[in-house]
Parts: C-alpha cells; sequence; structure tokens
C-alpha cells in the first residue's frame, strides 16, 4: 500500500524497534524562482496536489500535501484512492467526513491537526 514509505528494523533482537523513512514524493529537481516556469507532472495522482493535479505551478509545499496524503491513510487505515479517503472538489481532502466517519479514537489529536494542516489546501 505504502511503497514510498520504508520501514527499518533497529536494535537487538531482545530491544528491538521499527521506524518509518518516507523515501520519495517524486523528482527530486531545483524548484524554477520564475513562477512561469513550470516543473514537470510527476507522481501518482491520488497522493499529488491541487496544484499538480491541475497543471499549475508548484513547489516543496507539493510534497508537504503528499505527505499529508500519507498521514490520513494511516490514520484512517485506508488507501489514498478517492473512492475511500473523502475528497473535496479542489483535490483536498474532506476533514469533516474524514474526521466524523474514518478517525479512530486512538489517533492522537495532535496528530490529526498535523495530517489536516498538510492536506488543507488554503495552507498550501
Amino acid at each position: 500500500m505504502f511503497q514510498n514509505v520504508l520501514i527499518r528494523k533497529e536494535g537487538t533482537e531482545i530491544n528491538q524497534h521499527l521506524s518509518a523513512v518516507v523515501a520519495d514524493f517524486g523528482l527530486a529537481a531545483n524548484i524554477p524562482v520564475d513562477r512561469n516556469e513550470r516543473l514537470l507532472q510527476v507522481g501518482s495522482p491520488y497522493w499529488m496536489s491541487p496544484e499538480c493535479l491541475n497543471g499549475e505551478f508548484y513547489d516543496q509545499k507539493s510534497d508537504v500535501f503528499s505527505f499529508g496524503i500519507i498521514l490520513c491513510e494511516l490514520i484512517a487505515r485506508c488507501t489514498a484512492d478517492p473512492d475511500y479517503l473523502p475528497r473535496t472538489a479542489n483535490f483536498g481532502v474532506d476533514y469533516i467526513v474524514f474526521s466524523e466517519s474514518m478517525v479512530h479514537d486512538s489517533c492522537p489529536e495532535d496528530f490529526l491537526k498535523i495530517a489536516f494542516r498538510c492536506v488543507n489546501v488554503s495552507e498550501i
């Protein structure tokens, strides 16, 4: 499900713990200074930011959006497919539907806030 998230096993056999490492959100490139110069559209549509999907200028904030989608997947234990993860017409996450129907009680509130800040289209 998470092709760009790597699980790392650390420690000894007796005292072992796992950590997740986000490996990649697309093409590593220098972001152009001129907003008229656009980068190539890369990535997987379910994780792409609205500006990428609309063919507009994008920068590092697009990676923040993609990271937020991964957080939402982890929180809801679902895929980023819009058939499962509720999206808005402008490709953001419908946080009202998401928080009312997909968030488990065990999810820390601060973790949820971070996810919503990342996928809030007005924050980008």
